[in-house]
C-alpha cells in the first residue's frame, strides 16, 4: 500500500493548502505526502547528508517554504534547468552525441551558477526546459528545504527540451529524455 493511500485526509488538506497556485495542478498528492513523510520521519539523502525528523507543523512549514521557492522557478508554465556533464571530449557531446535523443539524466539544477562537476575533466553545460509534470516533486521539495540543494529531480524518462549546450552554445532545441 502506498503512503498516499493510508495518509490522514487532514494532513493532505493541510499540505494542499500551502501549495502555491502556480503548482497546485502539477504537484501530485502522492509527491506531497512522500515529501511530508520524509521530513516528518527523517531520511538519508545520501551517504553524508541526513534530513532530521521534524514535527508535523515544522514539516508542513518546510514544505510550504520549499514550494514557495520552487514556484518562483516556473515561468510561462515551464521550468528552466541546467546540468553539466563531465567529459574528456566536450566537442563530441556538442557536435556528435546530441544529434539523436539520449538520456541526459534526472539530476538538474534551477541555477546555472549552482551546477558543478565532480571530476577533473572538462564540462559541457546544458540549458533546458521541462514541463512541471516532468519533475519528481517529492525529492525536489525535500532537497529545497533549508537550502540543502538547488536541485531539480526529474522523473526518469521525462521529456527535456534542450535549448543549448556549451562550450559552443549551440541552440538546437531538441527533445531528449531524463
Amino acid at each position: 500500500m502506498r503512503l498516499h493511500e493510508i495518509a490522514s485526509p487532514g494532513i493532505l488538506r493541510r499540505l494542499r493548502a500551502v501549495v502555491p497556485t502556480k503548482l497546485a495542478a502539477v504537484v501530485p498528492d502522492s509527491d506531497l505526502l512522500d515529501a511530508y513523510h520524509t521530513l516528518r520521519h527523517g531520511h538519508a539523502l545520501d551517504k553524508v547528508r541526513y534530513i532530521e525528523p521534524r514535527s508535523r507543523v515544522e514539516s508542513i512549514e518546510a514544505i510550504e517554504a520549499g514550494l514557495t521557492t520552487l514556484a518562483r522557478e516556473v515561468q510561462s508554465g515551464v521550468l528552466s534547468i541546467y546540468r553539466t556533464v563531465e567529459t574528456s571530449d566536450p566537442e563530441a557531446w556538442v557536435n556528435g552525441n546530441l544529434s539523436s535523443p539520449i538520456s541526459l539524466g534526472i539530476y538538474w539544477s534551477f541555477s546555472e551558477n549552482y551546477v558543478m562537476a565532480h571530476a577533473e575533466n572538462e564540462r559541457v553545460l546544458f540549458y533546458a526546459q521541462v514541463e512541471p509534470s516532468a519533475v519528481n516533486w517529492a525529492e525536489t521539495i525535500v532537497l529545497s528545504v533549508d537550502g540543502v540543494e538547488d536541485e531539480c529531480r526529474l522523473r526518469p524518462g521525462a521529456p527535456i527540451r534542450l535549448i543549448y549546450s556549451e562550450p559552443e552554445g549551440r541552440g538546437n532545441a531538441s527533445i531528449h529524455r531524463a
